[in-house]
């Protein structure tokens, strides 16, 4: 009997990761896969799903709707597959993707602009943003929630905009030419969003650059 669409698709975002992919680039493997290497798009799914996953649930009021966004994301790779070209980095076309999902969400249910982050038990991987922000080891700075929260209160603060490009410099290190590609804006759009973010941030959490 034939399977349904959607029980390949499951499969594939599961699939068994090979150790002969493990030292391929994120191309190389999206190419493999295009090719019909299972295994490949197993290997990225591991090495990706966590800062996609992060990305998206501190956008969303929600974690219902961030795993709603993940999972579409993955299928519109999936059913995009062969016509993958190598014209930019992967992690660029899969946030690219993973943004793209976000605003129609938003778009679909009428939210406007897109949210905060929300409270502080939601943001697995924080963490490194506050780290990043202060320049302070994790067990010297972070075992105060207080400091997260008030992390996490700065980046509320932020425009949608801002707060986007911030945490896609932070979450998954690409360039601002990459960031651009991601959220179809000019290069020099994204340095300015990010400078005002960064500036903000100095001004809400001065103390800790100070200190760092």
């Amino acid at each position: 009997m034939r399977r349904s669409a959607d029980t390949g698709e499951h499969d594939r975002l599961h699939a068994p990761v090979s150790d002969m992919n493990d030292n391929l680039s994120d191309e190389a493997l999206m190419q493999g896969y295009a090719g019909g290497n299972v295994d490949a798009f197993g290997c990225l799914y591991e090495r990706h799903k966590g800062g996609l996953y992060r990305f998206l649930l501190r956008q969303c009021s929600n974690r219902d709707v961030a795993d709603e966004l993940f999972q579409e994301t993955w299928h519109v790779l999936i059913r995009n597959a062969a016509s993958y070209r190598v014209t930019a980095k992967f992690t660029t076309w899969l946030y690219r993707i993973g943004h793209h999902r976000l605003i129609d969400w938003y778009r679909r249910h009428q939210r406007g602009a897109l949210t905060g982050y929300g409270d502080p038990g939601r943001g697995a991987g924080i963490e490194e943003l506050a780290t990043a922000a202060s320049g302070q080891e994790p067990e010297t700075s972070l075992g105060n929630e207080r400091l997260q929260a008030r992390f996490i209160r700065a980046l509320d603060e932020l425009p949608a905009e801002q707060r986007e490009i911030f945490v896609l410099r932070e979450e998954t290190g690409m360039t601002l030419h990459e960031i651009a590609t991601v959220l179809d804006c000019p290069p020099e759009t994204a340095k300015s969003r990010l400078r005002y973010a960064t500036a903000k941030l100095r001004a809400r959490l001065g103390d800790l650059y100070e200190s760092a």
